[in-house]
């Protein structure tokens, strides 16, 4: 930095310089150019020394007039370099971007068009929810003008609410690009009573569903029992020209009471049927009792047998015993749906136990 504003001044100081030169040369030149016109007269024989004086001047101020020139592009040219030296460093840090490209320039203007167009087409679609809003606050007041009409005392049962709105046509712009990719503009119509249909499709649906998942409780309000009379109520099928005969009431009659018994709780379950019903399902049955019972029998006569021959044998036998009642006995605690079942079986293995231990 120090040395580009010792060289700046260094070329400021030249161009002082310069500049001195020349005023200096304007005034050595002025007093011939003044004196030149005033002398012909007298001295007609100095014309020609005169004007070689101001050529040989010419001649050596134009040499000079070029060599300040050059030293002068010199100078610029200088303080360019030292100056495109010294931004160097900041050029690298802070790039310029580069000029994007002709299919640069022709891709972001695309993604611009398609943006615009999107942004049309969200325009519309909020430009028809407005209209929508519109339509549904005109038929709520047209409502509520109705309702105060009539609850008004003096008001003329054959007056009519005034229209508040009248829906012709609506429509709104819309942007889309065809296979080609070309954007066309036009416009769509908005369906002002599309809420009204998929409502009335809606109840439609509704009302087939239930007519035809549930049909009992029309036909049991079909069959009514008249209070005055012992005839039974034909369904709204029934016509004049299809009159009932003997039997459809004696029919009618059959079907209330098989739809009443059908209708009436589940008796309730005693404890003995329950105790039937989770013994089925626990698989408990004789031939399993006779298995539990036949094979204490037999693990007691054999526990035995090993005793004899193994005396030392005896805590084993004695953990064997054991371990099945305490599992009986805390599968009888942890879930009392089972206590009944596993009753039985500890009864039945005890009963075979010592029924071993008396064969042996």
């Amino acid at each position: 930095m120090k040395d580009s504003q010792a060289e700046i001044r260094a070329i400021q100081a030249k161009l002082q310089a310069i500049q001195a030169g020349r005023s200096y040369l304007r005034q050595a030149t002025a007093p011939a150019t003044v004196e030149r016109p005033s002398e012909p007269s007298r001295l007609p024989s100095a014309a020609p020394l005169v004007n070689d004086w101001s050529r040989g001047d010419r001649a050596a101020a134009a040499p000079s007039a070029d060599f300040v020139k050059e030293d002068l592009m010199a100078a610029v040219n200088a303080l360019q370099q030292r100056s495109n030296d010294y931004l160097q460093p900041f050029r690298q840090l802070h790039p310029q971007p580069a000029q994007p490209t002709s299919p640069q320039r022709l891709s972001d203007a695309f993604k611009q068009l398609e943006e615009r167009a999107n942004y049309v087409n969200k325009l519309a679609a909020a430009q028809e929810t407005a209209i929508l809003e519109l339509k549904a606050i005109a038929e709520r007041l047209e409502r509520d003008w109705k309702a105060i009409e009539l609850e008004t005392p003096d008001a003329d049962l054959d007056a009519e609410v005034p229209t508040i709105c009248d829906y012709i046509t609506a429509s709104v712009p819309h942007i889309e690009k065809d296979d080609h990719g070309t954007f066309i503009v036009t416009s769509r119509s908005v369906d002002l009573f599309k809420a009204e249909r998929d409502a009335a499709l809606v109840a439609h649906g509704l009302r087939h569903r239930i007519s035809s998942t549930d049909p009992e409780p029309n036909s049991q309000r079909d069959r009514t029992i008249s209070p005055d009379s012992t005839r039974f109520d034909q369904p709204h099928h029934a016509t004049a020209a299809n009159p009932p005969d003997f039997w459809k009431p004696l029919l009618n009659r059959g079907l209330s009471l098989l739809g009443i018994l059908n209708a009436a709780p589940p008796r309730r379950r005693t404890r003995r049927t329950a105790r039937r019903g989770m013994s089925a399902q626990a698989g408990f049955s004789a031939q399993t009792a006779m298995l539990w019972f036949i094979g204490a029998v037999a693990a007691r006569v054999a526990l035995n047998s090993v005793l004899a021959v193994f005396p030392a044998g005896w805590l084993p036998a004695v953990v064997l015993i054991v371990v099945p009642v305490a599992i009986a006995i805390y599968r009888t605690s942890a879930s009392p749906q089972t206590s009944t079942v596993w009753g039985y079986r500890l009864l039945l293995v005890m009963l075979g136990l010592l029924l071993g231990g008396r064969l042996s």
